[in-house]
């Protein structure tokens, strides 16, 4: 049972666990741990959406009734944001992904500026490689441009796929 309200929760006292935080989260899976809270790595962790009676003793560790799954009471639904399960809500729902940008799982179809800058970016090198190879030399207010063109060649595909999954790694952090 719980005595004394743990920190980074909200406690209505007699049978009732307690609720956690914004970016808090607590294993509902048997009252015993109702004490427990843990902070959510990501910021998918929603807080305290209350609905008093699945915090109580009789249905804490109940996600699912005899008519089958019970919503009200889900563990995921009650603490984490839409498109994200499980422990600490760490994990993605089906058709949502995982942004380091904002910590959050955006739906598979969100666009991102991130996205369109990378797209842009790559027309910009496709532009320049065309430019590179039908650079033709009698057109001398183009050569300025040749040094660019080169040093965007001078790294093979090696060092890029290095610097891409570099630059993941880096995103999927929490700084």
């Amino acid at each position: 049972s719980v005595e004394i309200c743990p920190n980074n929760a909200i406690c209505f006292g007699q049978k009732q666990a307690p609720v956690p935080m914004k970016g808090y989260w607590v294993d509902r899976g048997s009252y015993q741990y109702a004490n427990h809270i843990f902070e959510c790595n990501r910021l998918t962790c929603i807080g305290p959406k209350i609905n008093i009676s699945c915090w109580s003793y009789d249905h804490y560790d109940s996600d699912e009734n005899d008519d089958g799954f019970d919503y009200t009471c889900n563990s995921d639904r009650l603490q984490c944001e839409k498109g994200s399960k499980g422990p600490l809500c760490g994990a993605c729902t089906d058709g949502y992904l995982y942004q380091g940008e904002t910590n959050h799982c955006v739906k598979c179809n969100e666009t991102n500026a991130l996205s369109i800058i990378l797209m842009v970016l790559s027309g910009v090198l496709l532009l320049l490689l065309v430019i590179y190879l039908y650079l033709p030399q009698s057109r001398p207010y183009l050569l300025p441009l040749k040094p660019l063109i080169q040093f965007c060649f001078a790294f093979d595909s090696g060092s890029l796929k290095v610097m891409w999954v570099t630059y993941q790694i880096i995103m999927s952090v929490r700084w």
